[in-house]
Parts: C-alpha cells; sequence; structure tokens
C-alpha cells in the first residue's frame, strides 16, 4: 500500500469513529445540522506515528494547541512535502471544529443549536488539503450518516438535515455538489455564511508576508513557506481571469479586480505572465490545482438544488479590500523577512475578508444581506446570523438578514491581542505556562477573526 492509499484509508476510519460517537446522541425526531467550517476553522490532529505503522491512531492535535506557540512546534507539523505528504510521513485530519484555549470559533452557534434540542455535527477537514479531495470526504462523511442513521431513525434522516458552511466551507461543499450522487441528495437546505466563491481579499498577500499572529511564533520564512506547500488555499485567490470573463458581469464587477499597480492591466494570479512575481516558495501545482478548483466551483448549481441553495454574506464592513493593485516584484529573489508587502488595497463594503461581490454564487438566487453582523471569523456567533439559519430550518419565514439589539460576543482589539499572543510566544519559548490572559475569549474571538479562511 502507498502512502497515498494508506493516508485516505486512515482518514475514511477516522471519520467513521467520528460519527458512531455522534449517533451515540442522536435524535432522530428532530433536525440535525451538519456543520462545515472555513478554513483553518477545523481542529487537525495527526498520527502518532508515520506510514506505514499498522495500526495507527490520530492522537495528537496540531492544529492548534499550544505548540504553535513556539517556533519549533506544531505549526511546522502543517508542511506537505513535495511528494504532497505531510511532513514525515505522518498523517493529518480533520476532527470537528478548530478548539484553542478552550475557545472554538463555533461556540455560540453550537450552543446555539443544541439549545433547540437539533442534533449538530461538525464535518470537520483538512483545509490544507485540495477542494476536491475535502469534497469527496464530504460525500463519503454524509453517505455514511445517511446509512448510519436511518436505522435509528426508520427513515432517511437528509430531508431533516441542513448543510451550514462557513467560508472556506461553502467551497468544499459547492464541489460535492459538482457530483450527482450528493447533488440528488434530499437535503432540507443548504446554507454558506460568507463563502469566498471568487475569492478573499486577504489571501494573497500571505505569500509574501506571512499570517498575523503565527509570524510571531515562527518566523516569515517558515510561515509563508509552510503555506505554500498548501494546495487548498491556492482557492482563495482571486477568480482566475477565465471565469471573470464569464460571470464577472453577473456578479457585478465592471473590471477585473486584480491589476498591476502601475499600469492597471489585469494581473490574473493563475497566468504564467505573472509567474515571475511569485515567491519561489510559490507552487506551480498549488496554482493550477488552485484555478481547476474555482472553475470548477463557479460553474452553475444544478437546477433541482437552487430552491433550497441559501447564500447568506455581509457588506457592512467598508474597509474590506473589494480590488487589488499589485506591484511588480522579483519572486525569485523576495525575501518575506525583510520584503514589502506588493499588495495594495481598494477598500469597500464586505466582511473585512471577503468581498461583497464574491460571498454569493452567481446561479443562486436565494441571497440573503446582513444588516448587523459584518466580522467575517465570528459570523456564526452572531445572533441575527443564528437567526438566519433558525428561519431556514424551521421554514417558519423567507429568510432575510434583519437588524438586532443583540450583538456578537465582544473581542479584543488588535493591539491587545498582538500584545498577548507576543507575551504566550515569549512565554511558550522559556516553557513556562500560558499567560491567563490568553484565555480570556475576547482574546480568542479576535484571533478566529484575523485566522478563519
Amino acid at each position: 500500500m502507498d502512502y497515498a492509499t494508506y493516508r485516505i484509508k486512515l482518514i475514511e476510519a477516522f471519520y467513521r469513529f467520528q460519527l458512531k460517537e455522534f449517533l451515540k446522541t442522536y435524535r432522530p425526531d428532530r433536525p440535525t445540522i451538519i456543520l462545515l467550517p472555513g478554513g483553518m476553522g477545523s481542529q487537525l490532529d495527526r498520527t502518532g506515528d508515520p506510514f506505514p505503522r499498522e495500526p495507527n491512531t490520530f492522537d495528537e492535535t496540531v492544529w492548534a494547541d499550544f505548540g504553535i506557540l513556539v517556533s519549533t512546534g506544531d505549526g511546522l507539523k502543517l508542511e506537505i512535502d513535495s511528494a504532497e505528504r505531510d511532513i514525515g510521513a505522518f498523517v493529518i485530519a480533520g476532527n470537528g471544529p478548530l478548539h484553542f484555549a478552550t475557545m472554538t470559533p463555533y461556540k455560540d452557534f453550537l450552543k446555539f443549536v443544541r439549545g433547540k434540542g437539533w442534533n449538530v455535527l461538525v464535518f470537520g477537514y483538512d483545509w490544507r488539503r485540495p477542494l476536491a479531495e475535502s469534497a469527496n470526504l464530504l460525500r463519503l462523511f454524509v453517505r455514511k450518516f445517511q446509512e448510519s442513521a436511518k436505522p435509528v431513525a426508520g427513515k432517511d434522516p437528509l430531508p431533516q438535515t441542513t448543510l451550514v458552511c462557513h467560508s472556506m466551507g461553502g467551497l468544499v461543499m459547492t464541489t460535492a455538489l459538482r457530483h450527482s450522487d450528493f447533488s440528488t441528495l434530499s437535503f432540507k437546505a443548504i446554507v454558506t455564511i460568507a463563502t469566498p466563491f471568487y475569492g478573499t481579499s486577504t489571501h494573497h498577500e500571505r505569500y509574501y508576508v506571512g499570517q498575523e499572529p503565527l509570524n510571531n511564533w515562527c518566523t516569515r520564512t517558515n510561515i509563508t513557506r509552510i503555506i505554500g506547500s498548501m494546495p487548498g488555499p491556492y482557492s482563495l485567490l482571486f477568480l482566475p481571469k477565465a471565469v471573470f470573463d464569464q460571470y464577472g458581469k453577473d456578479l457585478g464587477l465592471d473590471s477585473y479586480p486584480l491589476t498591476d499597480s502601475k499600469t492597471g492591466a489585469v494581473a490574473d494570479p493563475f497566468s504564467s505572465d505573472m509567474a515571475k512575481r511569485w515567491p519561489k516558495h510559490v507552487s506551480v501545482s498549488g496554482l493550477k490545482v488552485g484555478r481547476t478548483a474555482m472553475i470548477e466551483v463557479a460553474k452553475p448549481i444544478e437546477s433541482g438544488v437552487l430552491k433550497r441553495f441559501f447564500n447568506v454574506r455581509s457588506m457592512l464592513d467598508m474597509k474590506t479590500a473589494i480590488a487589488l493593485r499589485w506591484n511588480d516584484v522579483d519572486g525569485a529573489t523576495f525575501d518575506p523577512e525583510k520584503g514589502k508587502n506588493p499588495i495594495r488595497l481598494v477598500l469597500g463594503p464586505g466582511d473585512g475578508t471577503v468581498p461583497y461581490w464574491s460571498a454569493f454564487h452567481a446561479s443562486v438566487k436565494n441571497r440573503v444581506d446582513l444588516r448587523t453582523a459584518k466580522d467575517h471569523g465570528n459570523l456564526l456567533e452572531h445572533p441575527e446570523v443564528m437567526g438566519v439559519v433558525a428561519d431556514i430550518v424551521t421554514g417558519a419565514r423567507a429568510p432575510k438578514g434583519r437588524k438586532t439589539v443583540k450583538r456578537a460576543p465582544a473581542k479584543a482589539s488588535a493591539k491587545r491581542l498582538d500584545e498577548i499572543m507576543k507575551m504566550a510566544g515569549t512565554e511558550a519559548k522559556a516553557s513556562k505556562p500560558p499567560p491567563p490572559e490568553l484565555f480570556d475569549e475576547r482574546v480568542a474571538r479576535a484571533l478566529f477573526s484575523k485566522l478563519i479562511w
């Protein structure tokens, strides 16, 4: 058995274990929510032993526990090597929502769903890997859920099941819809929340200057190299020119949103004309995977699905980058430690991460514009979003965004977050316990707001 076969075999078995645990509390008379987290929003666990050890179990959390606070810690274990193996030939798999410092970005949403007596199942996926792989595993996961729950319920559980997809989770789900064995399933509804169908405003620059606050704990050189090794996030760059040419007008775009900062010429990030601008750690194969994935996502949604497909988005953060201007840089010599970020932002409406125009699929007509919620990473913590999901699940009314006096839980300021993260990194390097401030829920929310793709 080769590594690729071994890896998928272990991951499939891990999902079967997670479903077995879920069914212990499953109530077939209640609605079921299957939550797909955003990028970096799934916990990632690693096997205790490398390939080809049998048996092998997922017994180490590498995303995210306190091991990421040091430069020699868990962050380095997230890299994927040139043979598409997890570093050291270990195997990494998704295991529910991200947990960090006792918090998850979906804590209030999960509490809300459980408070209604509904079943909730989280499909944690490996956001580092291609959308196609995660979509295939989602298809397996849902099929196994259907097969396992049907004898308990005495009927097909899917007509009472709603998929709720945050950010990148919506890309995984949309990719799964390209397969008839998934698109013909009788889900109650499919809801995407802040999904970047045509790219995010924040990912392009990560290949040059890394990701805060991870840069505090690991050098920019390491962070950019690790991100560059991950094929999945390349699907978060702005849409290929071919997709813009076909669907740009439907998205309300008058011009291609990524251009050369001096000439104004089109700067398609997937084009060979732009290859020399990318730093050397940017993968040619990753760009190809990303382009193919985005073209697949952009295809029209099956007509039988459309009436049950809802896109929820925000336009309330006017400091979202709705277009990018790209300086011409020599990627071969670019130094992440010293180089200046070549990306300039054009600001406008969105949720701080995903531009308003990117957060709905061109073929979907059921669009919900939020009127209060606006923070991308914490949208599912907001009462307005919970209310929209409840409307869709119960069919109580036509779902729509509504202003609410109930606000999302507070988060720490960017300055405060930076102070605490630097403090935590210093303590970790000295083998000291993390500072108590790290366990403040406001700090965790500020962190999630920065991290979730």
